[in-house]
C-alpha cells in the first residue's frame, strides 16, 4: 500500500470513527431524555414532550434523510397521512387543537424511533453493548450512592431538575416502604419506576447485542442484571418486560411455530380465566400488595374494562387521535362501577391519561380495530424498509411493555419499539445474537 493509499484509508477510518462517536453521542441523550423524560409546558398542556428524545431522533432523522426517504419515505408519509385523517373520521367530537397536537406527537416518535434505529444498524453493535454496559453500571453507581450517602442532595437535584418542568416528582416514601420494603431510588429521574423502566430497557437491548458470548452466558448476563436492577429500582413493570423478551426470543419461526403458539396462549389463557382468583392471589402475595393500589388499577385493572366499553361504541373506526375527553366519561364510568374512586379518592381530579396510562389500549381506543390493524401494517412496513427484519415481533412485544404502562404516542413508548427492535436489525453492524440460530430466526419475516 503506497503512502497515500495509507493516508486515505487512516482518513476514511478516522472519518468513520467520528460518525459513529456522534451516533453513540445522539443515542446517549436520547436514553438519558427517557431517563429524565423532561418536556415543554405552557400552563397544564405539553408544547415540546420529552424534548431531549425528539432533538436527539430528529437530528439523525435530518443526518440520514436522503437515505430514509429512500428506504422508508413513501410508508412513512402514507403513514403521517393516515394519523391526521384519523381523527376525522374517528368517534366522538374531538377538539382541534388538542387533536393535532396528538397527532403531531405520534409522528414525531414513530419518525424519531426510526431514525435512532437506522443509526444504530450504522454502528459496531459491540461498541454499542459496550456503551449500554457502562451507562447501566454508572446508573447502578448513582443509585447506591443516593441510597447510602447522599440522598438529601439527590432529591434537592431533583428538585431543581424539574422546577418549573411541569412534572411530578415522586416523594412516596412511606408507599415504597410498604409495597417494595425500602425507598427506591431514582438516579435523578423524577419516579423510580422510569429509573427502573431505563434499566430494563438497557438490560434488554445488553442481551440482544450479545456477541459471540455463547448461549449460557448471555443468559447469565440478563440474570445477574435483572437481579441488580430490580434489587436497586423495584417495579413490576420488570415482569412486562421478561414476558416480553421472551415473546422475543421464541418468536415462531414458521406457520405450524405460530399456530401452536398461539394454541398454547388460548390454552393459558383460560386456565387463567378459570383460576383467576388464585392467580391474583398468588400474584399478589409476590408483588408486595402492589395490585391493591391506585396505579395498578389505572394501569392495568380498569384498562381492559375501559378498552372493552370504548371498543363497543367505536369498533372499527375508534374514538380518534388524541380524543381524550369523550374517553374520560368512560373511565369515570368504570372507575365509579367498580368502586376504585371510594379506594383510592385522591384520583378524583386527576386527568385521562393518569387514571387509563395503558399504551395497548388507548392505541385500540384511539384507532379501532380497523384503524389499529392499518397502523400496525404501516409500521410495520417503514421498520421492515429500514432494516428490522422481524417487526411484528417488535411491536408485539412492545405492546406487552406499554399494557404496564405507557401513552402510546409519546417518544417514550415509541423508544419501546426501538428497544424491541435493536436484535432484529438485518442491517451493518449486527451480527452474532445471543441466540445461536439467530440467523434463522432474523429470516423470519414477522
Amino acid at each position: 500500500m503506497t503512502v497515500e493509499a495509507k493516508d486515505v484509508h487512516a482518513i476514511t477510518l478516522d472519518a468513520r470513527g467520528d460518525k459513529t462517536g456522534l451516533i453513540l453521542t445522539l443515542v446517549l441523550v436520547y436514553i438519558l431524555g427517557s431517563h429524565l423524560r423532561l418536556s415543554l409546558y405552557s400552563g397544564d398542556s405539553i408544547l415540546v414532550p420529552m424534548y431531549l428524545m425528539l432533538l436527539s431522533s430528529w437530528a439523525l432523522v435530518l443526518w440520514f434523510a436522503p437515505a430514509l426517504w429512500a428506504r422508508a419515505g413513501i410508508v412513512f408519509a402514507v403513514l403521517a397521512a393516515f394519523l391526521v385523517f384519523q381523527p376525522i373520521i374517528g368517534g366522538g367530537d374531538n377538539g382541534l387543537f388538542g387533536t393535532i397536537r396528538n397527532v403531531m406527537q405520534l409522528i414525531a416518535s414513530i419518525g424519531g424511533a426510526l431514525g435512532i434505529l437506522y443509526a444504530l444498524a450504522q454502528v459496531d453493535s459491540a461498541r454499542l453493548r459496550r456503551l449500554l454496559i457502562v451507562l447501566w453500571v454508572v446508573l447502578v453507581v448513582l443509585a447506591f450512592v443516593e441510597r447510602f450517602f447522599l440522598k438529601a442532595v439527590f432529591d434537592d437535584i431533583r428538585l431543581l431538575i424539574y422546577s418549573g418542568s411541569g412534572r411530578f416528582v415522586y416523594f412516596a416514601e412511606d408507599r415504597d416502604l410498604q409495597i417494595y420494603g425500602q425507598i427506591r431510588t431514582t438516579a435523578f429521574a423524577s419516579e423510580p419506576s422510569f429509573f427502573s423502566d431505563t434499566l430494563s430497557a438497557i438490560t434488554v437491548m445488553v442481551f440482544m447485542l450479545g456477541q459471540n458470548l455463547g448461549k449460557g452466558r448471555c443468559w447469565t448476563t440478563l440474570g445477574a442484571m435483572v437481579l441488580i436492577s430490580f434489587s436497586v429500582a423495584p417495579s413490576f413493570k420488570v415482569v412486562f418486560y421478561l414476558v416480553a423478551l421472551l415473546f422475543w426470543q421464541f418468536w415462531p419461526q414458521s406457520l405450524a411455530e405460530a399456530l401452536r403458539l398461539i394454541l398454547v396462549l388460548l390454552i393459558a389463557s383460560i386456565v387463567i380465566f378459570l383460576t383467576i382468583d388464585v392467580v391474583l392471589s398468588f400474584v399478589n402475595l409476590f408483588s408486595g400488595g402492589h395490585m391493591t393500589t391506585g396505579s395498578f388499577f389505572g394501569r392495568i385493572g380498569s384498562a381492559h374494562l375501559v378498552g372493552l366499553n370504548a371498543l363497543w361504541q367505536f369498533p372499527i373506526i375508534g374514538f380518534g387521535i388524541g380524543n381524550r375527553e369523550d374517553v374520560y366519561r368512560i373511565i369515570v364510568e368504570v372507575w365509579h362501577q367498580t368502586g376504585a374512586f371510594g379506594r383510592f379518592p385522591w384520583y378524583g381530579g386527576l386527568s385521562p391519561e393518569h387514571l387509563l396510562s395503558n399504551g395497548f389500549w388507548w392505541m385500540w381506543i384511539y384507532l379501532g380495530v380497523g384503524g389499529g390493524v392499518v397502523f400496525l401494517a404501516l409500521v410495520a412496513a417503514a421498520l421492515r424498509r429500514i432494516g428490522v427484519v422481524t417487526p411484528w415481533r417488535s411491536l408485539v412485544c412492545a405492546s406487552i411493555v406499554w399494557y404496564a404502562g405507557s401513552a402510546f404516542i409519546d417518544p417514550q413508548s415509541w423508544y419501546t419499539v426501538v428497544v424491541f427492535s435493536l436484535g432484529a436489525l438485518g442491517s451493518t453492524g449486527m451480527p452474532n445474537r445471543c441466540d445461536t440460530n439467530s440467523e434463522s430466526r432474523s429470516s423470519v419475516p414477522l
